[in-house]
């Protein structure tokens, strides 16, 4: 958030937006996008209101918080830690729910007063379908000898990403489910355009 808005925690900000939710904004990346969606859920969760004020790109979005035209926003570790680093934005928390190694001081929101708040945009490598089962096995474990090299775990430390090897598709099927289900119920419950 931009160092002005006066709330130096969750709980704070959270009061804040139940006592002036008319003058609190968010920007997002734009409808749809992990910064909507995110705040959406922070907004179910805590039971505040905000005014949505999308752009075109999650960059014009921090750009906004950054100037003080819009007081908050959820906006990736690549793109924040250095702003956040330098005092020109605050940081109230992460949404997973473990503290990110490139930022161990930043608590994870469900520890910062927003019980069970555990939400991440993550990355999944396929394949086609009818890949052979031998192919899908080699990329499987080339993945995981090159994601658990040191220098792309610091790359990857860097962006604020946690590399997670998991196992092949058909065992990764309920996550994949639960995720959709998820996420499909906070874009009803928002609203958004496009979800009946």
């Amino acid at each position: 958030m931009h160092p002005s808005v006066p709330a130096r925690s969750v709980s704070e900000f959270v009061a804040l937006a139940k006592e002036t939710p008319v003058q609190l904004s968010y920007a997002s990346g734009g409808p749809g996008t992990p910064s909507h969606l995110l705040v959406e859920l922070f907004k179910s969760t805590t039971g505040i209101q905000m005014m949505h004020i999308p752009y075109k790109g999650s960059a014009q979005a921090v750009a906004d918080v950054l100037a003080g035209h819009v007081p908050v926003t959820f906006a990736d570790a690549l793109s924040s830690l250095p702003l956040i680093e330098q005092g020109k934005l605050r940081a109230l928390g992460v949404s997973t729910k473990a503290r990110l190694a490139s930022a161990p001081q930043i608590p994870p929101l469900a520890e910062a007063g927003v019980p069970g708040f555990d939400a991440a945009a993550w990355i999944m490598v396929v394949a086609p379908a009818r890949t052979p089962r031998d192919i899908v096995s080699r990329l499987h474990a080339e993945l995981k000898r090159i994601s658990g090299l040191p220098d792309v775990q610091q790359q990857l430390l860097k962006f604020g990403v946690m590399s997670i090897v998991s196992p092949p598709v058909e065992q990764l099927q309920p996550f994949i489910n639960s995720e959709i289900a998820r996420w499909a119920e906070v874009v009803r419950r928002a609203g958004i355009a496009g979800s009946e």
